[in-house]
């Protein structure tokens, strides 16, 4: 979730996006948005999502934590529940 917009922000993993990109100084973008798709993996190098939900720079020494938290986010990734009787 998140609370740069107004409010908190809840986006489902199954339409979530994210990456890491280096910056100087030993530092991290790591950014996380809507745009994401079943068909396309949760981290990829480069994403464009449409609300811009998180942001941020960390330290190079936390990149290892946040891509093992990525890729859980990818396996706890689960199809759609098919549509009910109509």
């Amino acid at each position: 979730m998140g609370s740069s917009l107004k409010g908190l922000f809840r986006l489902h993993v199954n339409f979530a996006q994210a990456s890491i990109t280096p910056k100087k100084h030993d530092m991290l973008e790591v950014y996380v948005d809507d745009g994401g798709a079943l068909d396309r993996p949760f981290q990829q190098e480069k994403i464009q999502g449409v609300w811009g939900v998180w942001r941020f720079v960390l330290p190079v020494t936390d990149e290892s934590a946040f891509v093992d938290f990525f890729a859980e986010a990818e396996r706890r990734r689960t199809a759609p529940r098919a549509a009910g009787p109509q």
